[in-house]
């Protein structure tokens, strides 16, 4: 990839020489002493010379100066730089119209207003060139400022997984050990979709992204698991309404809210809602659970603070979050739009 824009710039660089060749060469053939041939020439060197003091020259300089900040050098090399420019140039334009006119003192006394008129295009080159580099520079630092970007979100982002990780195993953990002391035939059923759930969280969890389908399956067969687990100590309201579609969604962003709910629940009259909906292309995620204040002071625990930054990391200005506590129960509405 780098090679082919490096191949791709060099071929710009080539093309707008050229053009500024052939428009050189148009103007001279408008002036009756230049015939085809020598305005070829004369543009060919012009415009030679011209590219050698912008790109082996003037790019260093000016490079340089953005490095060090020192406006002061920047213009001393420049206008050192240009005058010796210049003084080629007017070289240059002298051996060519000497050459074909056969008269070696003809225009000496054209040198001079030669020089200045040379070293003025010349310092409208330069800075011309200064602005096309500092925003050469502009551009490489944006893409340099994003690329460090990304790289600190995805080491954030699985700083949070890894913390995510325990916090996840152990509720599993607990969740089977219930199972077995309560009916072990049905937990060595069970066992198989838990089996599931952790390979699940090991494997998609490495992912940036996961299919959202995956990600509803994966949260439906958690429900069914602590419906099993609580059976008749909990109602459990489920309403989940998504058409198959090919939806991506960073993994674990869903299940953390249900999780979370399970495990804040009340000790009495325990009751959890899920519902999930997609309409158009915005996600619609809202949980509900019961708690006891005396026990649940902040029923938002750790799993949920992460979540959060996950969130601002991975969909910025793309979710709405929000939480409420009201008469003992705590809410959670989450809103995702999908490009």
């Amino acid at each position: 990839m780098n090679k082919v824009r490096y191949i791709n710039n060099n071929l710009m660089i080539v093309l707008f020489w050229a053009f500024i060749a052939t428009i050189l060469i148009f103007q001279l053939l408008a002036v009756d002493e230049y015939d085809l041939h020598k305005a070829i020439i004369y543009s060919s060197m012009i415009t030679s010379t011209f590219a050698i003091y912008v790109h082996l020259v003037l790019r260093k300089v000016i490079k340089r100066y953005i490095q060090t900040k020192r406006i002061s050098s920047l213009i001393l090399w420049v206008f050192i730089t240009a005058f010796i420019a210049s003084i080629i140039l007017t070289l240059e334009d002298y051996t060519i119209d000497s050459f074909f006119s056969q008269d070696w003192n003809r225009h000496k006394e054209t040198m001079l207003p030669q020089f200045f008129g040379m070293l003025m295009a010349t310092i409208l080159i330069s800075g011309i060139a200064y602005s096309f580099e500092l925003y050469r520079h502009h551009i490489e630092t944006l893409k340099a400022t994003q690329v460090l970007k990304d790289s600190l979100n995805d080491l954030k982002v699985k700083s949070i997984r890894q913390q995510l990780s325990p916090h996840f195993t152990f509720n599993i953990l607990n969740n089977l050990q219930f199972l077995i002391q309560k009916d072990k035939n049905e937990a060595l059923k069970l066992l198989s979709q838990y089996s599931k759930i952790l390979r699940y969280y090991v494997y998609e969890s490495q992912n940036k992204a996961i299919l959202l389908n995956d990600e509803i399956a994966f949260l439906k067969t958690y429900l069914e698991l602590e419906k099993d687990r609580l059976k008749d100590e909990a109602q459990v309201d489920v309403n989940i309404s998504i058409e198959p579609n090919d939806l991506k969604i960073a993994p674990f962003i869903l299940s953390t809210f249900v999780e979370n709910a399970f495990k804040h629940l009340s000790t009495k009259h325990k009751w959890v809602s899920v519902s999930i909906q997609y309409k158009g292309n915005k996600l619609y995620m809202n949980v509900k659970n019961n708690h006891d204040d005396k026990i649940n002071e902040q029923p938002k625990g750790m799993g949920l603070e992460q979540v959060k930054k996950r969130l601002q990391l991975i969909y910025p200005d793309k979710y709405i979050l929000e939480f409420d506590k009201t008469n003992n129960v705590f809410s959670v509405q989450l809103n995702i739009k999908f490009e």
